[in-house]
């Protein structure tokens, strides 16, 4: 169970970047109600990630 554990709670990969990520290019969408549309989506995508590890952890107890 301890092994199950830190698995969910170790995902990054950023360590692994070094500086890397200065050189990243975003593209910024003009549309102001795409943005919103976009982000909503990340947003809800994010929640639900969010709500299923906790759903996990109740499940290792």
């Amino acid at each position: 169970q301890e092994q199950a554990k830190n698995k969910i709670l170790i995902e990054t990969t950023l360590p692994n970047i070094a500086d890397r990520w200065k050189e990243l290019k975003l593209p910024i969408h003009n549309d102001r109600s795409k943005i919103l549309e976009i982000s909503n989506k990340i947003k809800n995508a994010m929640d639900s990630k969010w709500q299923a590890v906790s759903q996990i952890q109740e499940v290792v107890k």
